[in-house]
């Protein structure tokens, strides 16, 4: 498959999903098969705290 073909039935999805007990943050991705889950961080490299988020926001 080249780079920009997609096979039918196969979708690509981000989204942030938010600790319930820590409020840290997480982008979650996947494209087909492949998937993934990242700590957010701030400049200073610590992680992103937002207690006011929802349990999982579509980006």
């Amino acid at each position: 498959m080249s780079q920009g073909e997609r096979k039918k039935g196969m979708s690509s999805r981000t989204q942030i999903l938010r600790d319930r007990e820590t409020g840290v943050c997480y982008l979650q991705t996947w494209d087909g098969f492949a998937a993934s889950i990242t700590l957010l961080v701030n400049a200073d490299g610590s992680p992103v705290v937002n207690s006011q988020a929802t349990e999982t926001t579509d980006a």
